[in-house]
């Protein structure tokens, strides 16, 4: 590209990534509120601008993972994840692809898949607590409950201040022992915590 092309190309970029601003989840992040007609209009109009950079370069995976978050916050977690994955192997050094991706993955209940991108993530960012437990959350749904036990632990050990992660560690625990059943979805994982620290306040 030549000058003018450039500028065109990292204008329209900023343009669309500023209609996100607010309105995508990251990392996990307690959901939003539903999108309604304008959100939605924003949304769409960011996925517009964003395959018009792609037009322009096919390998700007940023905006390709624009899109990707923009298809999740519309309900969309199928395409979310297929563009999400897309730009996770057209950069695997960015840590945020194989992350988002790895969560979208237990969403959709492909546990070994998002084992596998979480700890892609993990090599490129080794003292990142979240992802530890993100990690954890994966083998728990998994069945794994040795392996999540592990993994909360370092988790918690990255993290000491994280309010949340102790209670992710003893609801592995209680499974680890028998005292829980497993999981089977994230919002299992909650109620069990929950359970266990109504418990513990009594």
């Amino acid at each position: 590209m030549n000058v003018e092309e450039i500028n065109k190309h990292n204008q329209v970029y900023e343009q669309a990534y500023s209609l996100l601003r607010g309105e995508i989840l990251l990392d996990g992040k307690p959901p939003l509120s539903r999108p309604g007609f304008f959100v939605r209009r924003r949304l769409n109009k960011a996925i517009a601008l964003f395959n018009d950079v792609l037009q322009m370069n096919p390998e700007n995976w940023a905006a390709m993972f624009g899109i990707a978050k923009a298809a999740q916050r519309l309900g969309d977690n199928v395409r979310a994840f297929d563009l999400m994955l897309a730009a996770h192997r057209g950069n695997p050094s960015v840590s945020g692809f194989a992350r988002e991706a790895g969560l979208i993955a237990f969403q959709l209940g492909r546990t070994r898949k998002g084992i596998e991108l979480t700890e892609a993530a993990i090599t490129i960012q080794p003292d990142d607590g979240s992802l530890y437990s993100n990690l954890g959350l994966g083998h728990l749904l998994g069945g794994n409950t040795a392996a999540a036990v592990e993994a909360f632990q370092r988790a918690n050990d990255l993290e000491l201040d994280h309010t949340i992660t102790p209670r992710l560690l003893a609801v592995a625990q209680a499974v680890h022992s028998g005292t829980l059943p497993c999981p089977k979805s994230e919002a299992e994982v909650l109620r069990a915590a929950q359970q266990i620290f109504g418990r513990e306040r009594r």
